[in-house]
């Protein structure tokens, strides 16, 4: 064992200990970043690393350490740490920002995000539009709610705004109502100069967009074509590169807009111009960026007034949506109620109680039961294969892990000639993104629905790196809907929080199916990952 390793087995035991307070990751940090430094200033770096691989951007210490080691570690040296901030030594890797540890590039990002979203919030829109014919035109929608009309006057007031909502409150049918008012408020001579953009942080949350996009757009008279994009795209983001130019666009419209982590965020502000409407959409309640941050959810809270969306508009979503309203409400006898007694939309599984082979065979023959039939080549007969069902997990490795249920239900039906993936590596040339899906056929080409209802075809040979998408993990579900899903809990998810499971609920359209303890459901409730910045602090 190594001097690094031993510096840190504290509160566990000896020096043989297996079960450390920090993982090697976090002792390799704290020894880059302070060579020289001290026992107890290494073990706050670690901390800081640890909190970093949580999602949190910085340590908070004065009086006490935010968030708590205890919550971080299971430990509580937060005592020690206090003491070891007093005379933190200078490191070109962490900057101190009054009583705020950061890792120097999240430092930067979150300064550069703050910096950039004052400014919008203090800047009026350069298109300034009649209020008069802003109502005139929200007056001739008559189903359009008094909230989502507020959200649409916010839009136009500001040069920043958010319209959030969960599932079936009209998040997009709002946007559409909002291009439409915009354009009918403007004068010839403003629709002329105006520019679009609409983009998500994946391609799969770009083609809904555009596809849900669309039909508003052709409506309106001398309305330019919109084309979506990635957020990579459209700042030119390459691998091991930075953002190629500012944006000049005068409205920008982002949704799944929670997915976005801290760096993507601070670049799509600073790259905005002043004077352009930035409005994001999305659901704040969802599980927030796989990397560090949440600024989404930290934006909301620093404006004064947000659209908010509470009216579920979808009768087949009703019992769908009173679940996710427990759960993210912790509101746990009504979550119970919900799934026990089936209400509209919601079913609990029951597996084998033997043994855990039995188990997993009972999720892979469920699942391949509910796979869907496909009678035809075509991009309806597709997109609608893609989206009618999805088995979802919230971990990746494990008897219960998306690899191994994939491989699993790969194996069972090894004749299918047609196989649901998933991308996991953007290859812009070739039109592919993260996330997106197709089928398979024949291990010979693929066929991905694209934003212009047409499909693109693929040779096997040319694809970027995919996987199975027979089950996918709740993260890279995000962005995407299916009509019926089923949401594994297994031993282990609980860790994950509210956010995950209130994700995995709403990712179905008409059917949700649970399983998991009654012990795992309650904890994953009661668990709230609430990440701490210097926007929250």
């Amino acid at each position: 064992m190594g001097i690094a390793t031993k510096l840190f087995h504290q509160a566990r035991g000896s020096q043989e200990d297996q079960n450390p307070l920090f993982d090697s990751v976090d002792y390799e940090c704290a020894n880059r970043c302070l060579p020289n430094g001290n026992d107890q200033q290494k073990r706050l770096v670690a901390s800081l690393s640890q909190a970093v691989r949580q999602g949190h951007l910085c340590l908070t210490i004065n009086q006490s350490v935010i968030p708590s080691t205890r919550d971080l570690l299971g430990e509580n040296i937060d005592d020690e740490l206090i003491e070891a901030a007093k005379s933190f030594p200078q490191s070109p890797y962490i900057h101190l920002e009054g009583d705020r540890f950061y890792f120097q590039k999240f430092w930067m990002s979150e300064e550069r995000f703050r910096t950039h979203l004052q400014r919008m919030i203090d800047c009026l829109p350069a298109i300034q539009l009649d209020e008069e014919r802003v109502e005139a035109s929200l007056e001739g929608h008559d189903n359009l709610l008094p909230e989502q009309a507020h959200a649409i006057r916010l839009a136009c007031r500001h040069s920043l705004s958010v319209i959030t909502g969960g599932p079936g409150t009209g998040k997009t049918f709002t946007a559409g109502v909002l291009i439409q008012t915009l354009w009918e408020a403007m004068t010839s001579e403003q629709r002329g100069l105006c520019r679009f953009v609409l983009t998500a942080p994946t391609g799969k949350a770009a083609i809904h967009l555009q596809k849900s996009f669309q039909r508003v757009c052709q409506q309106l008279p001398g309305f330019p074509p919109l084309q979506a994009q990635t957020l990579h795209s459209l700042l030119g983001i390459r691998p091991g590169g930075r953002k190629a130019s500012h944006l000049m666009a005068d409205l920008i419209l982002v949704d799944e807009s929670s997915m976005i982590d801290v760096q993507l965020m601070s670049l799509l502000m600073a790259s905005v111009k002043s004077g352009s409407r930035l409005i994001f959409l999305g659901d704040s309640h969802q599980l927030p960026p796989v990397e560090a941050g949440s600024l989404f959810t930290d934006m909301i809270g620093q404006l004064e007034e947000v659209g908010q969306l509470t009216q579920c508009l979808r009768v087949e979503l009703e019992g769908i949506r009173y679940l996710s309203d427990a759960i993210y409400s912790g509101a746990i006898d009504d979550m119970f109620q919900t799934i026990n007694e089936e209400k509209s939309g919601v079913k609990r599984l029951n597996f084998s109680q033997g043994k855990l082979s039995a188990l997993v065979g009972d999720i892979v023959s469920h699942a391949i039961k509910k796979q869907p039939a496909l009678s035809e080549f075509s991009y309806s007969a597709i997109k609608q294969y893609l989206e009618s069902f999805c088995l979802l997990s919230p971990l990746r490795k494990g008897f219960f892990g998306v690899d191994h249920l994939n491989q699993e239900i790969s194996r069972k039906i090894k004749e299918a000639y047609i196989r649901p993936i998933l991308i996991t590596k953007n290859d812009p040339r070739k039109g592919l993104f993260n996330g997106d899906t197709g089928i398979l056929v024949n291990g010979e080409y693929a066929l991905f629905p694209d934003s212009d209802e047409s499909l693109k075809k693929i040779p096997a040979l040319l694809l970027p790196p995919y996987e199975y998408a027979y089950c996918l993990s709740v993260h890279k579900s995000q962005g995407s809907e299916f009509d019926h899903v089923a949401l594994l809990m297994p031993p282990g998810a609980e860790s994950f929080g509210a956010e995950l499971f209130y994700t995995g609920v709403t990712r179905a359209k008409r059917q949700i199916e649970i399983w998991g303890s009654d012990e795992v459901l309650q904890a994953a409730v009661e668990k709230k990952n609430i990440r701490h910045s210097g926007l929250t602090a």
